[in-house]
């Protein structure tokens, strides 16, 4: 029995012995190798706009009255970058822009060779205005935006 306790004592011994020599895994949180960008220049709204492939053509506007007008434009896509929209940005200053102007009519658009045709509302009379149609796309390595030929046409009395 005394012989029993000795081997227990032994090799626990032995196991409380080997157990300090053995390094503990690490589960120390490796440091971000990515710095966030400072607020300053950083801005979570802007997209970066890249190039494409894909064109839109600017349709006459019609059917002008005081206050609308139909626009619209034909999408040409010769690479099949995804169209998430096509639509027609419209000013009173000369060089609308899409997503930044605050005229701008947007029309879901599923493929290329296709037109589409759109009301302008809300217009003022009597008043000059700037017209271009753009499509948005994703290249699959970047967003693309291409306008269309700009237009003018001036609503009614």
């Amino acid at each position: 029995m005394k012989k029993d306790i000795w081997i227990f004592l032994l090799i626990l011994l032995v196991l409380i012995g080997l157990s300090c020599c053995v390094e503990e895994p690490s589960y120390r949180e490796e440091e971000n190798t990515v710095k966030p960008a400072d607020k300053e220049e950083s801005n979570a709204d802007a997209v970066e706009w890249g190039p494409t492939s894909t064109t839109v053509t600017t349709d006459s506007i019609t059917d002008i009255s005081r206050t609308s007008a139909k626009a619209g434009g034909y999408v040409i896509n010769p690479d099949d970058d995804l169209i998430i929209t096509a639509g027609v940005c419209f000013s009173t200053e000369s060089n609308p822009v899409a997503y930044e102007d605050d005229s701008f009519v947007l029309q879901g658009i599923s493929d290329s060779g296709e037109g589409f045709t759109l009301n302008l509302e809300n217009l003022a009379p009597n008043t000059l205005y700037y017209a271009k149609a753009f499509v948005a796309v994703w290249t699959w390595s970047n967003f693309g935006l291409a306008y269309g030929n700009k237009v003018t046409f001036t609503t009614g009395q």
